[in-house]
């Protein structure tokens, strides 16, 4: 109990402030009950989302500050030239990575202005597979690697269902490969809410663990969502919090009033505790902060 509520805590915070072996991390099922381990010790992601990339020079005072917090896992949504340094530095702390695979988005979103057409981009497609690839053999070896991410609301910001199944099928030969590549760490997608889980369902079998971004309450009801569908397989809350802006109604003055840190730090506690450690196919949390 001590555990969880220090965690909890230590969440409210976050959301305040804005060459080796390869450790083996592994996914199992004993009943009813998914779990992660990590060479062969039982792993709860207890996690944030990571967006400090570019602030290397202050790597080490992140990762020490996370670990203080008691946060054991961090998520970034793709690579870059800092990569290395980053994961040296959570490395020296201890703290695992869900390392990110960045897909082009189908159209604007919340990310990027992007308009990807994966109907027609065929050198588009094969760049994207070839660098996702080239990631995995850079990184694959590194002990700071918890797991692979590959894409983050693609189905949400693509707009028809053509083009998300001819997303679904690059998505399957990229994970499919990661995993003849590397079978030391799980392959993971992320997509909003369910959004994505038809697709996977359907066309995306070599994915691990479902990666789903929700706020608020959506963590409790969510194992309902996924049984409706016939999922059985683990899934992590990559991305959580207090409800967005988006679903927020404005108020008569056409402003969306911001959640106060009460409410914050409840959600972030009764979320932690109650709708997400104890169901019995989530392997964790990565706050968004």
């Amino acid at each position: 109990v001590m555990e969880h509520t220090f965690f909890s805590s230590a969440l409210l915070f976050l959301i305040s402030i804005g060459g080796s072996v390869s450790a083996q991390t592994t996914v199992e099922k004993t009943r009813d009950q998914w779990s992660l381990f990590v060479d062969g010790e039982a792993f709860e992601v207890k996690g944030a989302t990571f967006g400090y990339d570019d602030d290397v020079a202050n790597y080490p005072e992140h990762f020490q500050e996370l670990k203080f917090l008691g946060v054991n896992s961090i998520r970034t949504w793709g690579t870059g030239p800092n990569t290395s340094e980053l994961l040296d530095a959570a490395e020296k702390e201890g703290i695992k990575v869900m390392l990110g695979i960045w897909m082009r988005h189908g159209r604007p979103g919340m990310e990027a202005d992007d308009r990807f057409n994966y109907l027609e981009d065929t050198e588009g497609m094969e760049a994207m597979y070839t660098e996702a690839i080239a990631t995995v053999k850079k990184y694959r070896n590194h002990p700071a690697v918890l797991m692979w991410g590959v894409g983050n609301e693609v189905y949400l910001n693509t707009a028809t269902d053509k083009e998300k199944k001819a997303y679904s099928k690059l998505l399957e030969r990229i994970c499919n490969k990661i995993q003849k590549l590397d079978k030391n760490h799980p392959v993971a997608s992320v997509e909003a809410w369910t959004f994505g889980v038809e697709w996977w369902s359907t066309y995306v079998p070599s994915i691990d663990v479902y990666g789903i971004n929700t706020y608020g309450a959506g963590a409790d009801v969510l194992p309902e969502e996924l049984a409706k569908q016939g999922v059985d397989k683990p899934y992590i809350i990559t991305e959580f919090g207090v409800r967005g802006e988006w679903e927020i109604e404005p108020d008569r003055n056409g402003i969306k009033p911001e959640p106060s840190d009460a409410k914050k730090y409840e959600t972030i506690v009764k979320g932690y505790q109650e709708w997400i450690s104890p169901k019995p196919s989530c392997l964790g949390v990565y706050v968004f902060q």
